[in-house]
């Protein structure tokens, strides 16, 4: 379970040579985009925008390129690329044939990659990084977005949890979680049931918690024992 990968049946829209109008702007046409204040920094949007390959530049003289992408009826296909002010890749976005096939991809300013999303009409996955090699998180999600498995990892690349979600009336709710030592020497785990109660004419769903069960090197072991032993690796480092 280290790594959680679908098979998506991606087709996506690479001749884009039908557009033959190309247009210019900058972050500051006010037309073209709009400016949103969050916090201390300001985010570009591009604006409902004619047809045709979009280029908006961080400055006037458009030497500095921010946003590229494709606009048909009023939506963008093809591939969106949007750039930090220093020149690498913030993030892309390659949309399939149909609605929610897309792959989205997000860099930081040093160019490490830190999240990726690929989507089909039936299944999403999605990818944390704390750098392009080591994996923070993987989540494998249900069409209608809510997750079903969620696996977080430690940076040493060993397993910190996983939480495995169920749907019920109420919601989704993680009916089995895990959680795992820094060494991976240990764990802990518990389940969620969901029992329901009839009161009246009424049915009352009522989601329960098991008391956890712990484990030092896959042996049985009380609370104490296993704080014991969580104690000690992290004095030992």
């Amino acid at each position: 379970m280290r790594r959680l990968y679908l098979v998506l049946s991606l087709i996506f829209i690479s001749n884009i040579n039908s557009y033959t109008q190309e247009h210019e702007a900058t972050v500051y046409d006010a037309e073209v985009i709009k400016q949103i204040i969050f916090f201390t920094d300001t985010i570009y949007k591009l604006k409902d925008v004619e047809d045709g390959k979009w280029s908006v530049y961080f400055d006037k003289e458009k030497t500095k390129l921010f946003l590229s992408a494709n606009i048909r009826n009023g939506q963008e296909i093809g591939t969106t690329q949007k750039y930090h002010k220093t020149g690498v890749l913030a993030s892309e976005r390659i949309y399939g044939k149909e609605v929610r096939d897309s792959i989205v991809k997000k860099w930081d300013s040093s160019g490490i990659l830190k999240y990726a999303k690929y989507s089909s009409t039936t299944s999403i996955y999605e990818v944390e990084y704390y750098d392009a090699d080591k994996v923070k998180s993987e989540q494998y999600l249900i069409t209608d977005d809510q997750p079903k498995l969620l696996i977080e990892y430690y940076s040493n690349s060993n397993i910190k949890s996983i939480k495995t979600y169920s749907v019920v009336e109420s919601g989704t709710v993680p009916f089995q979680f895990i959680e795992y030592s820094e060494n991976g020497t240990a764990y802990k785990e518990s389940t969620l049931k969901t029992e329901y109660i009839r009161e009246g004419d009424n049915i009352i769903e009522r989601i329960l918690s098991t008391p956890y069960r712990y484990f030092v090197n896959n042996m049985p072991v009380s609370q104490e024992i296993y704080e014991k032993h969580i104690k000690t690796c992290a004095n030992n480092g």
